[in-house]
């Protein structure tokens, strides 16, 4: 999918003054795992909530609701782990 790109900061990417434009898949997974229910206004219902899970200590839970949230994003997600402490998610 393309999309306008933001940074490292969440700041949309500007060039010569117009959008940058880009593959915007990981960005996607990355808005969908950092925001909580409610925040995405076009789809409300969408959110996983990392910082919701930072003191747990099994990991299950917060993967369980990162795959079931890019699924229904339309994601078809094939791996989401954990490794070396950072969530690592691949789709087909």
């Amino acid at each position: 999918m393309t999309d306008i790109l933001l940074d490292e900061n969440m700041d949309v990417q500007v060039k010569d003054g117009d959008f940058i434009l880009g593959l915007s898949l990981e960005q996607n997974q990355k808005i969908i795992i950092m925001a909580e229910k409610g925040e995405i206004r076009s789809s409300p219902d969408l959110g996983v909530g990392v910082n919701s899970f930072l003191d747990d200590d099994e990991p299950d839970e917060l993967l369980r609701e990162i795959r079931k949230n890019l699924r229904a994003d339309g994601q078809k997600v094939s791996y989401c782990a954990l490794v070396n402490g950072e969530i690592v998610v691949k789709v087909k």
